[in-house]
Order: structure tokens, then C-alpha cells, then sequence
């Protein structure tokens, strides 16, 4: 099927073609789409996808024993590996791309990023043997504090959280015009299945690096609630029911503030309107997401390790690794079990709520 579409893909993606509209009173009109149906055109991302395979497949082709990988969401492309050998490959990439597909990688949102050189008082000069090799990397932006991939920061804990600060304010400015929405049932529906779930892509990838973004996000999803219905709904106090009073009479106005808020982010099962918490969620998503990507690695025949040592001074470990310990310890203070295998849980004794693999089966080289 892939070699079947290829050649369509190859004749339509990117390049120049005419676009015919025909009626049955007027004579047929042409308009000219001067990219090819990449612009504007739903069939385009799946073009995309195959010549982005394509020139990925037989790129790699060419370095059989290079280990470095090259990653592709539809056009978006991300080349993995030592330095000294992305500059040959991006070359060959080029080549592939243009003589092959017709299709010329765009330079100017082309970067060359480098997160273990972010210590480095001039990384410029220290790459000159790479820019000798191949000038065109020199022309790329040189990127040591991170860089963003699918809408998602990578990078240090610097460039992170200035890109939650920034993500915020967006949103902030966005959930406003919400406010003079006049139906209250489809405002709330936009608030749990639309504004809510506008960061839980980052939890998934981030998890405990944006904690505490998390609860900025919660305090803002509470004050949208507050301004649309006006009615004070607490950030801060008791979120349980079991310490407002439960007989009518004493219950006061400030009462009723808590249980309002208390209602918001309860289960639909038990009267609320469950709009779920983001700090509740931060230490789950992520860690349910880097299960299932350690999974797909696995049956992909990447046997690991998947995670450094905290304490291994590797830059990979304070990046990538140290969250998954935080959200390991997290689980374990609230009563998980660690184990090495399922045998590790011998009956009759009690099966604990949550069980969860042990640390080190991740930085095992066969895991």
C-alpha cells in the first residue's frame, strides 16, 4: 500500500498543481495552489507522513551503524544522536528529500539543539570541527536550553517553566471569552471536556517538573467558574464534605462557597460536575504515559536501560530520568508496592491497592 500511494504523493505534496472546479452551467475554472495541496489542503498530512517515511527509511539506509534516529510527525522531523554524525545525515536527508519527494527542508525553522552544551560558555566555538564538516548546520539557531517538539518543552527546568508561564497567560486570555457565553449547560460542558484537558498533554510528557503549574491551572479553572456564575468559589479550605456541616440550619454562606467548590470537582456519580483536578492528575498521567512509551520501546526491540541514576551526573538523568524517580517516590509514599515481578506478592497475605515495577527494573540493559 505505502509504495502504491508513494508516486501520488510524490505527484501531488509540494509541488506546483492546478486545481480544476467543474459545474454543470459554467465553464471549468482553474485554480492554482502553488505548493501543492500541503497548503490548505486535509489530504496533506497524510502526504506528509509517507514521504516523511520515506526519506527517513532510506536516509538510514546510508548508516547502517550509526545509532541515531530519526523521528517524524507528518512534515516535522527530528534527528536524534551524536553531533558528528547529524551533520552528514541531515545532508543526506536534504538530498533524499529534494531530488526524491521535491520536497526542500525549511531552514529558517531548521535548529540545531544541543542540551548537554547548555554549561558551555561558547558552544559555537566548541562545535567548529562540526561546522567545518558541514556548513550548513552553522547556518542553523543553536539551541542549548531547549526546544519545543509536538507543543511540548524539552529541555531544562529554565526553559520549561518559562514556557508554562507563557502557556498560562495564554490560556488565561483565552478562557475569557468564555464569560459572555450565554448558555450555562454548554458552558460548562466547554470547561470540562475543552478548557480542562488544555494541559494534560504536558502532564503527560512533564508530570512533577509542573506541579506546581498545575495548581495554578486548577486556581484558574475555579476563578473561570467563579466570574461566569459570580459566586465565590475558594481556592484554598476544606474540599471535603465531611467537614461542612451537614444540618441546613447552621450551614452559612461561606458554607455554601465550599460546596460549591467541593461540587465542582467531585464524581458525577456523587452530584458533582466532575471536573477533574490537574495537580490530582499530574503524577498518574505522566507516569501512566511513560509506561506505555517504555511498552512501545520494548516491542519495538529497544531493551533499554530507560533511566539513569539520579545521582550519575549523566545530563539525560537530570532531563528525562529524575522525574520518573519523582513520580516513582511519589507513588510510594502513597502505600505502593515496588516489585521485581508479580511473584513478589505471595498469598494469602494482603494484595496492596497499588503495585508498581520496581526502579531498577528500568536501568537494567535487558528490561
Amino acid at each position: 500500500c505505502f509504495r502504491k500511494l508513494l508516486p501520488l504523493a510524490v505527484a501531488l505534496y509540494g509541488r506546483k498543481s492546478m486545481l480544476a472546479c467543474h459545474h454543470s452551467t459554467r465553464d471549468v475554472a482553474f485554480v492554482p495552489f502553488t505548493t501543492g495541496v500541503s497548503q490548505g489542503d486535509g489530504t496533506g498530512s497524510g502526504f506528509a507522513s509517507l514521504e516523511a517515511h520515506f526519506a527517513g527509511v532510506e536516509t538510514l539506509a546510508h548508516y547502517p551503524d550509526v545509532k541515531v534516529r530519526i523521528l517524524s510527525i507528518m512534515d516535522d522531523f527530528h534527528l536524534l544522536g551524536a553531533v558528528k554524525y547529524l551533520g552528514p545525515i541531515f545532508q543526506t536527508l536534504s538530498v533524499i528529500l529534494s531530488d526524491c519527494v521535491g520536497v526542500k527542508i525549511n531552514l529558517s525553522k531548521s535548529s540545531l539543539n544541543m542540551l548537554q552544551a547548555a554549561t558551555i560558555m561558547n558552544p559555537r566555538t566548541a562545535l567548529q570541527l562540526v561546522y567545518e564538516e558541514c556548513p550548513i548546520l552553522a547556518e542553523l539557531p543553536l539551541e542549548t536550553e531547549g526546544f519545543i517538539c509536538v507543543g511540548t518543552p524539552v529541555g531544562h527546568s529554565s526553559f520549561i517553566r518559562s514556557f508554562m508561564e507563557e502557556r498560562l497567560d495564554t490560556l488565561q486570555q483565552e478562557f475569557q471569552s468564555l464569560l459572555s457565553y450565554p448558555y450555562p449547560h454548554d458552558f460548562l460542558l466547554f470547561v470540562r471536556f475543552c478548557c480542562n484537558q488544555k494541559i494534560m498533554h504536558l502532564l503527560r510528557h512533564l508530570g512533577p517538573q509542573i506541579s506546581d503549574f498545575s495548581q495554578q491551572f486548577d486556581a484558574m479553572m475555579d476563578q473561570l467558574a467563579d466570574d461566569y456564575f459570580d459566586f465565590r468559589i475558594r481556592s484554598r479550605g476544606p474540599i471535603s464534605l465531611q467537614d461542612i456541616p451537614s444540618n441546613l440550619p447552621s450551614l452559612t454562606a461561606d458554607h455554601m462557597e465550599q460546596l460549591a467548590r467541593v461540587q465542582l470537582r467531585s464524581l458525577s456519580t456523587d452530584g458533582g460536575l466532575d471536573l477533574v483536578a490537574m495537580s490530582d492528575a499530574t503524577i498518574p498521567a505522566f507516569y501512566a504515559a511513560h509506561l506505555r512509551h517504555f511498552r512501545q520501546l520494548l516491542q519495538e526491540g529497544v531493551h533499554g536501560p530507560f533511566l539513569s541514576p539520579v545521582l550519575s551526573h549523566i545530563v539525560s538523568s537530570s532531563l528525562f530520568s529524575e522525574s520518573f524517580h519523582q513520580a516513582q517516590d511519589a507513588f510510594v509514599s502513597r502505600a505502593a508496592v515496588p516489585v521485581h515481578a508479580e511473584t513478589d506478592i505471595h498469598p494469602p497475605l494482603c494484595v496492596p491497592e497499588m503495585v508498581i515495577p520496581h526502579l531498577s527494573l528500568f536501568q537494567e540493559i535487558d528490561v
